[in-house]
């Protein structure tokens, strides 16, 4: 019979025995110099896996710490929002509580040139035609600073006004900056608005907004250069604008609240 067939007829080998189970390993390694030493939790079965088992030698993980609560008054910007193009109107918004009436805080917000000590962009404000006040109609300059697009100047039309409601303007570009041709309060380049409303206990919950467009502005001009990254621009912008809208509504609540503001 060939050797080949000699092979396939020869008895099976034996089985090897079974291997005892994990569980039942030595907590020591192999050839240990020194089985009276405590457990290496890692052989040691009845380690948990977090370290909190009862083998000698082991000292439970501590419990992790609890992180900070968080302010619930402090101003925070909404969800993430779906991707936008500047043609659909995109918007940012930031909410805050104050323990301050709704006449402390509408006296703050209807102060034109208190943003320009709590904006991160806004340097200047001022009141124009001879207005000193809010009304609808009545117009405001705004001198602005960006690092990306320099500084430009704008006109804001009080577009809506609520006593101790609402307080929204119509942003308009009058040096044609950004290249929308006439400016027109009716196609701003943004418009902006604070809105109030009674918190229980007395205070008042503060919203700003804004909503892009539909005239050009600053976002159109990174869009020129990159247009394929336009919804990517967009939702930079909005994220930066939320930073700099929590900024002021904190340093608002600050004041109201009668508190130090942030550096």
């Amino acid at each position: 019979m060939p050797e080949d067939a000699d092979r396939l007829t020869a008895p099976a080998t034996t089985p090897l025995r079974p291997q005892p189970p994990s569980a039942h390993r030595s907590p020591h390694p192999p050839d240990d110099p020194d089985p009276d030493r405590p457990p290496d939790p890692a052989l040691d079965p009845r380690v948990t896996p977090d370290g909190a088992g009862t083998a000698p030698g082991r000292r439970p993980s501590p419990a992790p710490r609890p992180a900070p609560a968080a302010d619930p008054d402090r101003a925070r910007p909404p969800a993430y929002d779906p991707p936008m193009r500047y043609a659909d109107g995109p918007t940012a918004t930031a909410e805050s509580t104050i323990d301050a009436p709704p006449a402390r805080v509408w006296e703050l917000v209807t102060d034109i040139g208190l943003p320009a000590r709590l904006s991160p962009e806004l340097r200047y404000a001022a009141w124009l035609d001879g207005a000193t006040a809010p009304a609808v109609g009545a117009r405001f300059e705004g001198h602005n600073d960006h690092p990306l697009v320099g500084t430009w100047r704008t006109h804001a039309h009080v577009v809506e006004l609520v006593e101790q409601r609402v307080f929204a303007w119509a942003v308009t570009d009058p040096d044609d900056r950004f290249g929308g041709g006439e400016p027109d309060p009716d196609r701003p380049l943004a418009t902006w608005r604070f809105d109030l409303s009674p918190a229980p206990g007395g205070g008042t919950r503060l919203r700003l907004g804004t909503r892009l467009g539909p005239a050009r502005s600053g976002v159109s001009l990174a869009i020129d250069r990159a247009p394929d990254r336009e919804e990517h621009i967009v939702a930079a912008r909005l994220a930066e604008l939320r930073t700099g809208m929590a900024a002021t509504l904190d340093g608002v609540r600050a004041l109201a609240e009668d508190r130090p503001t942030a550096p």
